[in-house]
């Protein structure tokens, strides 16, 4: 039988991130002319827009939400959230960029730096805390967690120990003969 509570532990995260782009996604735009969506609200042709300018790698069940800065709002310009990071192209003449969220935990002012212009830098750095926080352990998990080292620790001391006895009885028995 198939273990399937880690499948379901990832959608609840998933569910849990989209629930905090649905409530902070407008407050990222810098201009009221530019369209933000979350998951449920993404039209099929603005997300294929952007996948195609920007974000090729990405599939639809992935995507937390979009800030669209282009004019007509056909989605070629802007960012993309997904699960794992940020994709973006500021211009149809700039390239399409990535930022991993990892990268975002290390640097703190990646976001400012990088994408400052096309949104409300300050307000997706926040956003982006919380959803980066979701896949951080909960007390009682951490706790769990270091349970389960500590037994496996345990086992292998255990293990550690009836060998080095073992070996000192062999060692007696040759010596003593």
């Amino acid at each position: 039988m198939v273990d399937m509570s880690y499948l379901m532990e990832a959608e609840e995260k998933i569910s849990k991130k989209r629930d905090i782009v649905r409530q902070s996604i407008e407050s990222c735009t810098l201009s009221s002319s530019y369209q933000a969506y979350y998951y449920d609200n993404l039209p099929d042709k603005v997300f294929y827009k952007a996948k195609k300018n920007y974000a090729g790698n990405v599939c639809k069940e992935d995507v937390l939400g979009l800030i669209d800065v282009s004019v007509f709002g056909s989605g070629k310009i802007g960012l993309l959230l997904s699960v794992e990071g940020i994709y973006y192209r500021k211009s149809l003449r700039s390239v399409a960029e990535y930022i991993a969220y990892k990268d975002i935990a290390k640097d703190k002012d990646i976001v400012a730096r990088k994408l400052g212009d096309v949104c409300n830098a300050k307000k997706l750095s926040e956003m982006v805390k919380k959803i980066m926080a979701v896949d951080r352990y909960t007390p009682d998990e951490l706790i769990d967690k270091i349970n389960d080292t500590v037994t496996q620790t345990d086992i292998v001391v255990h293990r550690v120990k009836e060998t080095a006895e073992t070996v000192m009885n062999v060692l007696e028995c040759w010596m003593s003969k």
